[in-house]
């Protein structure tokens, strides 16, 4: 990225801590008993089944989405007119209800995945949430979802950074830890379905959950104690400074521990981990070994993912949508990643998406894409009010159909 963007990065990074610091530093520290799972009969928990479930705004609305993930939590149930409804939070971070009824719906747990950890005494429904007080938990300790809030609340400022349809505004779960009980957002904890699985790799331990489509990071809690399924040390990778620039290949030893999301499907499995800024994709198809792609800056996160044939060869790409910050600013873009790729040759595209300054309106870009019944590729781009639509097909590489 220019230097401009790092240096304004920086600032926005110091601003962004000294608020987090205001929210977390104050609170007691005692030690709590574990919570048991949830409780009988509350309708709330782990389901599974939910890939492509349709999931509206309110009780007795028109869809308004459907879930990119075959994971969910059901956070809320209603009866209306004789119809249990349940409101959702799908693992590809959407949420809605939803009347569908689900055969089962297992106990889960939570536990904090942030340190130090905070219950606030108030939920975003409340007029004063912003006096809430903080109820410290300590590392470690297993609680229970209860409740959840009605409105939806952003986790932090970094999600203030991009535009709505990238961000998760979800209900803050109302948790109880011991005789404790409070506020929080799903990015501060871990969710760990019961029975946790005992595995030996990432693929047993996604299949133990029932793991397809998107699935991000709380929704991997049962996995992340187990350091044969989520640590990897690639060899060969391709290295980017971020997402929008070309990849390199490189050699370094360096171990990865943090998954933050996995996207999957009968053909593959694509896997991305964190350290701060940066990130590791890890592309897997067909027991072939694994093709790494490290990104150097920017928090770079999947939104979308699909795994297809592009170019009718038999072999599936991978299309990846990924938002990633700088500054005050924020960028989207396609990847591609051929399906003939391997972990010594990759074959490697990418499309610029949206982008925003974070300073002037007019030199943002607003941009959608759509995978088309013909394997096309639809970008819709407006600026400064004036959409163009412009339609793509790949064949080994992107190219402007005629």
């Amino acid at each position: 990225m220019p230097a401009t963007w790092n240096s304004t990065w920086i600032g926005s990074l110091a601003r962004f801590a000294a608020a987090l610091l205001v929210l977390l530093t104050a609170g007691c520290s005692s030690s709590q008993p574990p919570a048991s799972p949830a409780e009988p009969g509350s309708g709330l928990g782990w389901v599974t089944g939910v890939l492509g479930l349709e999931l509206s705004d309110a009780v007795s609305s028109p869809a308004a989405r459907a879930a990119a993930s075959d994971l969910a939590v059901v956070i809320r149930t209603q009866q209306v007119g004789g119809v249990t409804w349940r409101r959702l939070v799908a693992a590809d971070g959407s949420s809605g209800w939803t009347p569908h009824a689900f055969t089962s719906v297992r106990a889960v747990r939570v536990r904090p995945d942030v340190s130090p950890f905070f219950l606030l005494s108030k939920s975003p429904d409340d007029a004063d949430f912003s006096e809430a007080d903080e109820i410290r938990i300590d590392d470690g300790v297993e609680g229970q979802i209860v409740g959840a809030s009605q409105r939806g609340r952003v986790a932090g400022n970094e999600e203030l950074m991009l535009p709505e349809k990238y961000r998760r505004s979800l209900p803050w779960l109302e948790l109880r830890f011991g005789s404790r009980q409070g506020f929080a957002p799903m990015d501060w904890i871990a969710l760990l379905a019961a029975p946790v699985p005992q595995v030996r790799t990432l693929e047993e331990g996604l299949d133990a959950l029932g793991a397809r489509g998107l699935v991000w990071r709380p929704f991997l809690g049962s996995l992340t104690s187990d350091a044969a399924a989520t640590r990897v040390t690639p060899g060969t990778s391709y290295a980017m400074d971020d997402p929008a620039s070309a990849p390199t290949r490189t050699r370094a030893a360096v171990e990865w521990s943090r998954l933050e999301f996995v996207s999957r499907d009968e053909g593959g499995l694509m896997a991305v981990y964190g350290d701060g800024a940066r990130r590791l994709f890890r592309f897997i198809q067909a027991g072939q070994p694994p093709i790494d792609i490290t990104l150097a800056t920017d928090f770079a996160r999947p939104v979308q993912a699909r795994h297809i044939d592009l170019n009718a060869d038999g072999k599936r790409e991978w299309l990846v949508e990924i938002a990633a910050r700088y500054g005050d600013g924020f960028y989207a873009v396609l990847w591609i990643v051929d399906g003939r790729s391997t972990a010594e040759s990759l074959m490697f595209q990418h499309l610029s998406l949206s982008q925003t300054t974070g300073e002037s309106s007019s030199t943002n870009v607003d941009a959608s894409w759509t995978l088309r019944d013909d394997g096309t590729i639809q970008v819709v781009r407006e600026t400064a009010g004036t959409k163009r639509t412009t339609v793509y097909r790949y064949d080994g590489r992107l190219v402007e159909a005629r």
